[in-house]
Parts: C-alpha cells; structure tokens; sequence
C-alpha cells in the first residue's frame, strides 16, 4: 500500500516540460536594436603628442573587431598648419581599420603656456594644481578658439561630408570640464567680460544698482568680479537676491560663457 501511494503521488504532480528550463539558442541574423547598440558604443582614446599611436591603432583594431566603431579621439586643438596636418594623417590611419569607422574630436580649447603669456591680462588669477588657465571672460581667449575651429573645420571639410567625422567636443579649463575651483577671477578680462554682460541685461547703471541694493556705483567701469563670501548659516551655492543680486548675476554670466 506504501508504494501504490508514492506511484499514486508521483502521477499526481504536474510535471514541467524540459522545454521551459532550455536556454534559447541565439539568433543568428543581428536585430535592429543590436545594430543600434553596436554602434552607441564607444571607445574614447587620447591622439595627443604624448599618445603612442601604434598602440592607439591597435587598440582601436581591438574595438573594431567586436564591432564596436564609433570612436571619442582626444587631442588639443591644432595651432599651426602642421598640426592640422598631423591629425589628419592620424584621422586618416583610423579610418583605414574599417569603413563603417565615425569619430568624434573632443578638442582641448585651453591655449599653451606661451599663448598665457603672451595675454597676462586674459589669463585667470586663480590657478589649478599649479596650471594656469585663461579667463572665461576673455574675448581674446574666445576668438583665439573660434578662428582655429574655423580652420580645422576647413581643413577637414571632406572627412566631414563624407559623415567620417561626426562632431566635436569642446573642452577647457581644469581638466577639460569646463570647472572653475577656489575662488573667482580677478583679472582684468574677466572683469571686463563682466561688466559688457551687465550692460546687456540692465537697461542703465541706475537699474543695476536697484537690483543690487549698491547706491556707490555710478558708472559701468566701476564694477568689479565680486569678493567670495559665504553668508552665515547659508551654503554658498544659495543666494536670496534681495541681499545677493550681484554674486547671482555672476554665477549668471559664467554659465553663459561657459
């Protein structure tokens, strides 16, 4: 009777088909979808002149065959018809590993050291881990950019068509990310920068100093950057523009030339 029960209990269990514990085999034809994540991928490498480039291209081999093709290639930005020359030289050997290759050019936007010195004036007071950096209010520093970004986007006006270069990352000031620690720029461009912004946004100095609460300004070149201060009990990041209007309108003007 003891077994008939267990023979009885066995066929009374639902059983599971083996079919429902099988992994599915893979597909062998690549979905949309794969396609599309395939080529959201990307590799971010540095092409700069302390880049070994052998090794770069060999990397990049690496990533191209597990198709992956879209590569981020960091450099400087070229100075001179030489440099242009040489990152097209570099352009052309990556886009050699495959034809469905697309980069995009994260550009360091930051002058040289000569370039610094050259315009102490446009060169931010603050420095970062001993490197100096250019004033964000500096119109110089700006066309010095806009005109090398003119001439490489000329020189590279075909691969651009052809859709091999895809774009461009700008990058500046502490490590590229467009930050500004320690306390706020003093120099004179910055300043200077300041003030044309100011004279956008209020229609007179005699509004301005409403909205400050300031009765000592009389005139736009009076203005200086603001002196860093943090109110009791408030963290620096909150300002009330009753009583902080102005260190509001500079966090304001930063934003718009960054």
């Amino acid at each position: 009777s003891i077994i008939a029960g267990m023979v009885l209990g066995y066929l009374s269990v639902p059983k599971h088909h083996i079919s429902e514990f099988l992994i599915p085999e893979p597909e062998t034809e690549e979905t949309g979808q794969d396609i599309q994540q395939r080529h959201d991928t990307r590799i971010h490498v540095s092409i700069d002149s302390g880049a070994h480039l052998p090794s770069v291209l060999e990397e990049l081999q690496y990533a191209v065959e597990s198709d992956i093709y879209s590569f981020i290639l960091s450099t400087p930005i070229p100075t001179s018809d030489s440099e242009r020359t040489q990152l097209f030289q570099t352009l052309t050997r990556v886009q050699e590993l495959h034809e469905d290759v697309r980069v995009w050019l994260a550009l360091n936007c930051n002058p040289p050291a000569s370039w610094l010195r050259e315009h102490p004036d446009d060169t931010s007071t603050i420095k970062h881990e001993g490197m100096a950096y250019p004033s964000v209010g500096s119109d110089a520093w700006l066309s010095w950019t806009q005109e090398l970004l003119q001439q490489l986007t000329q020189s590279l006006e075909g691969s651009i068509a052809e859709g091999y270069v895809n774009g461009f990352m700008l990058q500046a000031l502490e490590k590229g990310h467009w930050t500004r620690s320690k306390s706020y720029d003093q120099s004179p461009s910055h300043a200077q920068g300041f003030q044309q912004w100011l004279r956008v946004h209020y229609s007179d100095v005699a509004a301005l100093k409403v909205a400050w609460n300031e009765e000592m300004i009389t005139e736009w070149g009076e203005i200086t950057v603001p002196t860093p201060v943090v109110p009791e009990g408030v963290l620096p990041v909150f300002y009330t523009p009753k009583t902080s209007a102005m260190f509001i309108d500079y966090h304001h003007f930063l934003n718009e030339r960054t």
